[in-house]
């Protein structure tokens, strides 16, 4: 589910996906921005570049509450991150598959340098 979410550091955001408990969706207004980070955001770069402000995002969701954030590459591969840094994998035990076909041949892959702001 994409919802806007509210991050100290960076505004309102609109995570392409974002999970929490149950309970944590009770007591605010569905129509206004969730007005707290979600426990996990995932950013999916498919139709647009290597976005400039994908460091700051993933920080903003982190220091404003999210135990993890999975950012899914224009060739569907993952990068999962948590308070310390990047995790070899999800702390929630997500495994994804993704479907080569949606994803672009030639794009820019994930490398140490794209990550380094993070």
């Amino acid at each position: 589910m994409s919802i806007a979410v509210t991050t100290p550091s960076f505004g309102i955001r609109v995570p392409d996906v974002v999970w929490m408990p149950p309970d944590k969706w009770e007591g605010f207004d569905r129509e206004a921005p969730v007005p707290f980070v979600p426990d996990l955001c995932v950013e999916v770069l498919l139709d647009r570049k290597m976005p400039q402000d994908i460091g700051p995002r993933v920080r903003a969701y982190l220091a404003g509450g999210a135990r993890e954030v999975i950012v899914v590459s224009q060739r569907g591969e993952l990068q999962f991150w948590g308070a310390n840094g990047p995790l070899q994998a999800s702390a929630f035990g997500i495994a994804l598959s993704l479907e080569r076909m949606y994803f672009e041949e030639l794009a820019p892959s994930f490398t140490a340098n794209s990550w380094r702001e993070i």
